[in-house]
């Protein structure tokens, strides 16, 4: 689900094989030139220019590393796919929705482990 309701719905299943199958091949490593000594001084760099309202221009190496996160922090589950993988009230009465207490569980693994946020988050 996009935040914005402008924006079109993301890739279909074809071209996120194509895309993934061109990220598994062997990738350049960074030049040793590079601005950022690693990942976290990276995000810090691009979220900077980002809020100053100016471009960022990543080489080819950069932009690798940058896609490769990307993907895998895609791959993760929500909050709420967390709490129903958790559910302990067996298989037959497992919640449908996440309740107070398997979310309250989730998010422990989320705080842990981090999670994908597909969904805007409720305001109020």
């Amino acid at each position: 689900m996009s935040h914005n309701p402008k924006r079109p719905e993301g890739l279909d299943s074809a071209a996120a094989a194509k895309i993934a199958s061109e990220i598994s091949r062997r990738q350049p490593e960074p030049a040793p030139s590079r601005r950022w000594r690693d990942l976290y001084e990276l995000a810090c760099w691009i979220s900077g220019r980002a809020n100053e309202g100016k471009r960022v221009v990543l080489s080819p190496a950069t932009a690798t590393i940058v896609a490769l996160k990307l993907a895998a922090e895609h791959e993760k589950p929500t909050r709420d796919e967390v709490a129903l993988m958790i559910c302990q009230r067996g298989e037959a009465n497992r919640c449908t929705e996440p309740c107070y207490t398997c979310r309250g569980r989730a998010n422990i693994v989320v705080q842990a482990y981090g999670c994908r946020l597909d969904d805007p988050r409720p305001h109020g």
